[in-house]
């Protein structure tokens, strides 16, 4: 009981009278106004009075339907208890209606009111242009000369909102849905056709939900332009050709072995300071065949200095063979044949098939061809010397194509040759010449089979020259090669 009773009360020795906590007396000391140790201070005091209001429950709700459905319930929880004989369903104009006057006892406190007394709008205030008056449910609506008119009562006499209001913003979302994500007067249309007239900058506020809308970014939305990365030294330093090296694996290609089908190989070397093209052809993906071909290009185009090459899926490409093209290629043999050569090996990181451009673009010209050609012709085969041969026609064919258009735009017949690949490499200034001979589809079903060749080098020639014309224009290294040159 005592435990209970200090529990209650507290110790006895805080109330007893003999104990005083105020045992100092507080001393004040005049101060004079003249004091120098004496600063003033300025205090500033604001007023905040707090309004509740019905739509603030309203701010943490984000979509219309929501509204309405909350709307709806309360005007037949009213019709209940004030047993009004309506149908117990409630209309969506009946929910617009509701809050239209909720939003407009809001924002339009003394244009309601002079409304109500047939008073004239002060000419400050936003609606004096728009004529208002109010209607039979108390909605404040903007007047005119068409209340005789055939016209829907709605559109012709629409409902005063305020553009900034949340509730309207809402109801500007749901109509921009309702209309599959349309522009912007589009939305205002639709809005207009439904009695309500938006005050204050409507336009704008519905431009800048159109520009927050997740979906209408996604439809028409401007692509992000990637910035170029700048362009590595061994495009941009003069060097011997074939100095530093590009290259990439395309293919496969069905060839034919005596009675059997075998898949070959193009493998493509681009030159990355003269942009010649050189292209072996590859039996299999193990690394001695691929030193082979690196041989083939080191004998006929001088030493190399670098390679450069992709891996992933664009080296790969794909194929389970090609899956393991690169650790084979990259075996200790081959490591140990280009540090013999003092060649180095660099290969770009996986996934970015961007920053091997240089012979992806020279790719696509000879693979677009070869497919047309040979895809087209699947009864003829062609075997692995027969292919070599159509391989080296075609490289011919590509490396004279103009590193730039600056000459060619011009028709004077005075201005020197563009400068191409073959320049450079043959110090010559004329073109490698068609096939030689006329040709047609029968020399595909030729016993000889140069003709076959010959007829495929010539489709080569007239169906890849817009592939070709295509390469200078996206070519930035030409340009500077033909200054440095100069």
């Amino acid at each position: 009981m005592e435990l209970y009773t200090s529990w209650l009360h507290g110790p006895e020795f805080l109330s007893h009278p003999s104990l005083c906590l105020n045992t100092h007396q507080v001393l004040e000391y005049p101060l004079h106004p003249e004091d120098p140790e004496i600063k003033r201070v300025f205090v500033h005091a604001a007023d905040i009075t707090e309004t509740h209001s019905f739509l603030c429950m309203f701010d943490s709700i984000s979509e219309w339907v929501k509204v309405g459905r909350i709307i709806s319930h309360i005007l037949k929880f009213i019709r209940l208890t004030r047993k009004i004989k309506v149908s117990s369903i409630v209309s969506d104009s009946d929910t617009l209606d509701a809050i239209t006057i909720m939003i407009q006892r809001a924002y339009f406190p003394e244009e309601l009111d002079r409304a109500a007394k047939s008073m004239p709008i002060v000419k400050s205030s936003s609606l004096f242009k728009l004529d208002p008056f109010l209607d039979s449910k108390g909605i404040l609506r903007v007047g005119g000369r068409l209340r005789d008119g055939l016209t829907a009562y709605r559109v012709s006499h629409p409902a005063v909102l305020p553009a900034k209001a949340h509730l309207t913003q809402l109801f500007c979302q749901q109509t921009h849905r309702e209309t599959a994500h349309q522009g912007k007067w589009t939305t205002i249309n639709h809005i207009r056709n439904r009695g309500i007239y938006l005050v204050g900058q409507g336009s704008r506020m519905i431009g800048s939900l159109i520009q927050r809308c997740v979906k209408c970014k996604r439809l028409r939305g401007r692509p992000i332009e990637q910035k170029m990365a700048d362009l590595p030294k061994e495009r941009t330093e003069p060097s011997a050709p074939f100095c530093h090296v590009g290259m990439d694996v395309f293919g496969p290609y069905m060839c034919r072995d005596g009675r059997k089908e075998v898949k070959r190989y193009g493998l493509i070397f681009t030159c990355l300071s003269t942009r010649a093209v050189h292209i072996e052809v590859l039996n299999d993906m193990t690394s001695d065949c691929f030193i082979n071909s690196l041989r083939c290009l080191i004998a006929i185009r001088g030493p190399v200095q670098s390679l450069h090459s992709d891996q992933g899926t664009n080296f790969v490409g794909g194929d389970n063979e090609l899956n393991k093209s690169l650790k084979d290629m990259m075996s200790e043999k081959t490591q140990a044949y280009l540090r013999s050569k003092m060649c180095s090996f660099n290969f770009n990181v996986p996934a970015a098939s961007h920053m091997g451009g240089v012979w992806e673009r020279l790719i696509r010209v000879v693979r677009n061809v070869f497919n047309g050609l040979l895809v087209e012709k699947d009864s003829v085969r062609l075997d692995t010397t027969n292919l070599r041969t159509l391989f080296y026609e075609c490289m011919a064919i590509i490396n004279s194509r103009p590193l730039t258009n600056q000459q060619l735009a011009h028709e004077s017949s005075v201005d020197p040759l563009p400068l191409s690949p073959n320049m450079l490499l043959t110090m010559k200034s004329e073109s490698p010449s068609s096939p030689p001979g006329d040709f047609d589809r029968s020399d595909l079903v030729s016993r000889k089979s140069w003709r076959r060749i010959q007829y495929l080098a010539e489709q080569f020639w007239l169906d890849g020259n817009w592939n070709i014309s295509m390469i200078y224009r996206n070519d930035r290294s030409g340009t500077l090669q033909n200054q440095m040159l100069r």
